[in-house]
């Protein structure tokens, strides 16, 4: 049988949800995703190598979608950011076939194959990133802004 009386419960109750109110301000207000090849004391530079590296050896892999393709890896940096793009060069055409049509019923720009190499090279760039943006509240808030685009290659 507890000896406290109304108001002492009434105070001990405030000071818990006052102490898990503190608990909760203190975690981060969005959710934050780091990519699994995140580290948070590289530059964009050493970043970028990284990325090459890692397209290289995609590219000489024979059961990857990013087999026969060269990249080209860019950084930029500018006022309040910096970013990494990324020119794939794909070995076959990116042009879609006649009539595909997406998963939601548009038309596809590119092809089944080259839409894979791409994902698979933007997935392989966002591996070194982190994500704490929240669309809902206009809040932006990366390592690093990265762009993929496929091109076809020209026969020399």
């Amino acid at each position: 049988m507890s000896t406290e009386t109304p108001l002492e419960t009434a105070e001990t109750t405030a000071l818990t949800n006052e102490a898990t109110n503190l608990k909760e301000a203190e975690k981060p207000m969005y959710g934050i995703h780091y990519g699994e090849a995140y580290e948070s004391d590289l530059d964009v530079v050493e970043i970028a190598k990284r990325v090459r590296i890692q397209l290289r050896k995609e590219a000489k892999s024979k059961h990857s979608a990013l087999a026969g393709s060269k990249a080209s890896v860019r950084i930029e940096r500018y006022s309040m950011g910096r970013s990494i793009n990324v020119r794939l060069n794909l070995p076959f055409s990116i042009e879609p076939e006649e009539d595909q049509i997406d998963e939601a019923g548009f038309p596809r720009y590119l092809s089944r194959k080259a839409a894979e190499a791409k994902h698979a090279a933007q997935a392989l760039l966002d591996s070194f990133n982190y994500d704490g943006s929240d669309s809902m509240t206009d809040y932006y808030n990366v390592n690093f802004a990265g762009l993929v685009t496929v091109y076809e290659m020209k026969e020399d």
